[in-house]
C-alpha cells in the first residue's frame, strides 16, 4: 500500500511540474497562382484545356486551421524540454484536388542559457503539383503529379556577446511520387547557417544561406530503363540566400504594440543530368526571388492577429525557349490569420 501511495505521489509531482499550452490559428490566405503556373499555362487553361488542368480557378481562397500544442518541464538536470505537436489542414475553397494537411513533432532541449538543440519530424500525406505526361504510362494522357515526404531535421543554436545569435541546421528529407512517376523519388539533404544581430530591443536583422542537393531516383526507378523513352532526373543542387529585418513591437497602436517583418531571398537550383533527351532538365537553372512583408498586433490578453503577404517569382534559364516559357512565373499571396494561446 505504501508503494502504491508513493508511486501515485511521485507520478502526481511529475504531472504537475509539467507545464502545458499551446495555441490554435485560423489562417485565410489568397493565392492568386495556387499551382505557380507560367503566363503560357495560365493562357492554356483559360482557354479550356480541361485534361491537362483540374481546376476550376487558377487562384483561390485557402482556409487553414493550425493546431500546436506544447510540454514543457525542467527534468533533464533542471534544463528546460519543450515537446511540440503540430497539425495543419489546408482547404481550397474552390479547388480540393489541392487540399492537403501535414503533421509535426518537435523536442527542443535547452543546456544553457545561451544553448539549445532541437530534433524536428514533419510528415506531409500528400502533395499536389500538377497533371503531367507519365514516361511510364502508355495511355499518352495527363496524370496527378503527387507525392509524400517526411522530413527530418535538427538544428544548434547558440547566443553570444548577448546580442549575437548563430543557429546550424541538418535536414534530411525523403520524397515519393505516386506510381506514374517513380523517376522522382528523392533523398534531399541541407545543410543551413544563421546569424543573427539584435541591433536593438526593437530591431534584429537575419543572415541565413543554405546548401541543397536533391538526389532523385532517375533510371534506378525502372527494371528496364531501356523501354522507358525518356528517362527524367530531376536532380539538383542548389543555394538558399535570405535576410529578414525583424521589427519588434516598434511602435503602438492603441495599447498594443505592433511588430513587422521585412524578408528578402534567392533560391538557386542547377539540374544535374546529362541526358539531352531530358529537356526539362538537362542544361536548366532556376533562379526563385521572394519578398516577404508581415505585420502582426497583439488583440487582447491571449488573442494576436497577424498579416502576411508574400510575392514570388521564378526565371529559368534552358537551352530551349520552350522550357523556359514553361517554367517561368509570378505568384502573390495574402494572409490574414487569428490566433488563440492559453498557458
Amino acid at each position: 500500500m505504501k508503494k502504491l501511495f508513493f508511486s501515485v505521489l511521485l507520478t502526481g509531482s511529475l504531472l504537475f511540474a509539467w507545464n502545458f499550452y499551446g495555441n490554435v490559428e485560423l489562417e485565410t490566405t489568397y493565392d492568386d497562382n495556387i499551382l505557380n503556373l507560367s503566363d503560357n499555362d495560365l493562357h492554356r487553361f483559360e482557354a479550356g484545356d480541361e485534361d491537362k488542368f483540374k481546376l476550376e480557378t487558377s487562384d483561390d481562397l485557402i482556409i487553414s486551421p493550425k493546431i500546436n500544442l506544447s510540454l514543457k518541464h525542467h527534468e533533464f538536470f533542471s534544463h528546460t524540454q519543450i515537446l511540440r505537436t503540430i497539425l495543419k489542414f489546408n482547404k481550397y475553397y474552390q479547388n480540393d484536388i489541392k487540399d492537403n494537411f501535414y503533421f509535426a513533432f518537435i523536442i527542443r532541449q535547452y543546456l544553457s542559457a545561451k544553448l539549445d538543440i532541437a530534433f524536428y519530424y514533419y510528415f506531409y500525406p500528400e502533395i499536389f503539383i500538377n497533371r503531367y505526361d507519365s514516361m511510364s504510362d502508355q495511355s499518352n494522357s495527363y496524370r496527378d503529379f503527387t507525392y509524400s515526404q517526411n522530413k527530418y531535421f535538427s538544428k544548434v543554436r547558440y547566443r553570444f556577446f548577448d546580442i549575437w545569435q548563430i543557429s546550424y541546421r541538418l535536414d534530411f528529407a525523403q520524397q515519393y511520387y505516386n506510381k506514374y512517376f517513380t523517376e522522382y523519388d528523392a533523398e534531399k539533404f541541407e545543410n543551413s547557417l544563421e546569424i543573427a544581430a539584435e541591433l536593438a530591443k526593437w530591431l534584429e536583422l537575419k543572415f541565413g544561406y543554405i546548401f541543397i542537393e536533391s538526389n532523385s531516383a532517375g533510371e534506378n526507378a525502372y527494371f528496364d530503363p531501356a523501354q522507358i523513352e525518356t528517362v527524367k532526373d530531376a536532380s539538383y543542387e542548389g543555394n538558399f540566400y535570405q535576410i529578414i529585418l525583424d521589427l519588434k513591437k516598434f511602435m503602438k497602436i492603441g495599447k498594443n504594440p505592433l511588430s513587422a517583418k521585412i524578408g528578402f531571398s534567392l533560391d538557386e537550383k542547377f539540374f544535374q543530368t546529362n541526358n539531352r533527351d531530358d529537356t526539362y532538365h538537362f542544361k536548366r537553372n532556376d533562379r526563385t526571388f521572394q519578398f516577404n512583408f508581415g505585420l502582426e498586433r497583439k488583440l487582447f490578453t491571449a488573442y494576436k492577429l497577424s498579416f502576411d503577404y508574400r510575392w514570388e517569382k521564378r526565371n529559368t534559364d534552358s537551352f530551349l525557349t520552350s522550357v523556359e516559357r514553361d517554367k517561368n512565373y509570378q505568384a502573390n499571396k495574402f494572409s490574414l490569420s487569428l490566433q488563440y494561446n492559453w498557458k
